[in-house]
């Protein structure tokens, strides 16, 4: 449908990546409006998992957009190199993709439709991007694509989307980002040994092996978690984000997702008799498993080596369910913990619970423009007065660019700023006490600084 290149934006000295239609694409008045929905629909969500539009136009009858360069590879690269991955780098991905689509559907009821590794970019930094939104439905709207239009790709899409349902909403992406952990963490590929039609017809009546046949060193926990997010009616998924979020921060300190679980044939991940034994030992034994933990840095580590042995098998599965009854309970990794107390986030290490993070305090001055937007809060907690610092520090750049005081090519820096803030304010999400921040106000307020900015960059 496009190509992508790499470019410098000559006003702001900075990499970007941009977006042409494919020539062959010129004269199909469905693709052009499909691509023009895709730049309108990216353009909204500022996120710091989401890959930034920055504007979007057509010259000469090239339809393009620009957007932000992201300097890393993509989860499909990086299965590709290492056959599978273990599951605290999983989790790690998935939270950055779930808080991603989380916004893009309670804030503007965009859901993508092609969630799979290689729309997931993970940058040097371990931060998660999710990319490629050209076949995101912005739902409610006219510009939806005909219900006889399959979207997705049929690897991981969802069984609605394989009947060419008209109706779609944030189950569908639920259910991808499902099927693409089963391929992360497995390393096979969901109905890879059907052509693309079949693989279809596999999503709405077809099972794949259960994860715990597949690689028997993988925790009971993550293989529920799976089983729970590809149910094959839609409304038996989890009732939102936020829901499966709360089950892959249980299944990251050893537990298990929540009840009810699916009954057996409901999934399309397949539950073996192995599995279904192993329930019963854990319920009977009530095994927490080992917690998971595992910091940004490491997973830029893994990200960079070039390759790894493919995971070793363990045919002799029953050996398992002994070690539960023994009370050992299943192998474990550390995987990352949720707020980064003591590892590193997508903006950078993050300063120990003593450490006292200056909050910069502009220079009082007459303002033509309006005064300095500053954030309220009197919560005395060191992430939060971080992002406070970014936000003013970042909103003190923009009011001194605005005087003249500045070069306009600070506006870039605006921006960083304030995406690592963002970052910050929502990994507090569980954590904020709201008779003292109210943190949807504080990411609103973030998000109007960056939109003042680019109004500056553009004359307006």
């Amino acid at each position: 449908m496009a190509s992508v290149w790499r470019a410098r934006q000559i006003s702001l000295d900075r990499e970007v990546a941009i977006k042409f239609m494919a020539d062959a694409h010129l004269t199909d008045a469905e693709v052009r409006e499909r691509f023009s929905l895709e730049a309108r629909a990216a353009a909204k969500l500022i996120h710091p998992n989401i890959i930034q539009v920055y504007d979007a136009g057509e010259q000469d009858g090239v339809a393009y957009y620009i957007m932000e360069f992201v300097d890393g590879r993509t989860v499909g690269d990086w299965l590709e190199s290492k056959g599978s991955l273990s599951e605290n780098l999983v989790a790690r991905v998935a939270e950055g993709v779930a808080n991603a689509l989380r916004y893009a559907w309670d804030k503007f009821r965009i859901i993508h439709c092609d969630i799979k590794p290689d729309n997931v970019m993970v940058e040097r930094t371990g931060a998660i991007k999710v990319a490629d939104l050209g076949l995101a439905r912005i739902i409610g709207q006219s510009s939806e694509v005909e219900s006889d239009t399959i979207l997705g790709t049929p690897n991981y899409a969802s069984p609605e989307q394989a009947r060419g349902d008209a109706h779609l909403d944030f189950h569908t992406d639920i259910y991808s980002l499902g099927m693409t952990m089963y391929h992360m963490v497995t390393g096979h590929l969901p109905f890879r040994e059907c052509s693309p039609s079949a693989a279809y017809d596999r999503q709405i009546d077809g099972y794949v092996p259960d994860p715990l046949d597949l690689k028997a060193e993988l925790s009971l926990p993550m293989a529920m978690l799976l089983e729970k997010m590809t149910v094959k009616a839609p409304d038996g998924r989890y009732a939102s984000w936020t829901a499966f979020l709360d089950d892959l921060y249980k299944v990251v300190d050893g537990h298990m997702p929540a009840a009810p679980w699916p009954e057996e044939g409901e999934s399309t991940v397949g539950r073996s008799g192995v599995r279904s034994a192993a329930i019963e030992a854990a319920q009977a034994a009530k095994v927490r498993h080992p917690a998971l933990k595992v910091s940004s840095a490491k997973l830029h580590a893994a990200t960079q080596s070039p390759s790894v042995a493919p995971p070793k098998s363990h045919p002799v599965a029953i050996l398992v369910i002994l070690a539960l009854l023994g009370g050992i309970g299943f192998t474990g990794w550390k995987v990352y913990e949720r707020f980064g107390q003591d590892g590193d986030g997508p903006d950078g290490p993050d300063p120990g619970p003593d450490v006292v993070v200056p909050t910069p305090t502009p220079t009082p001055a007459p303002d033509p423009h309006g005064p300095v937007p500053r954030l309220q809060g009197t919560w005395d907690h060191p992430q939060w007065r971080r992002g406070v610092g970014l936000h003013d520090r970042a909103a003190q750049r923009l009011w001194r660019v605005k005087r003249g005081q500045r070069p306009v090519e600070e506006l870039g820096q605006v921006e960083t700023d304030i995406r690592a803030a963002v970052a910050i304010f929502e990994r507090l999400r569980e954590i904020a006490p709201p008779d003292s921040v109210d943190l949807d106000a504080t990411i609103r307020q973030c998000y109007e600084l960056v939109f003042e900015a680019r109004k500056v960059q553009a004359g307006r």
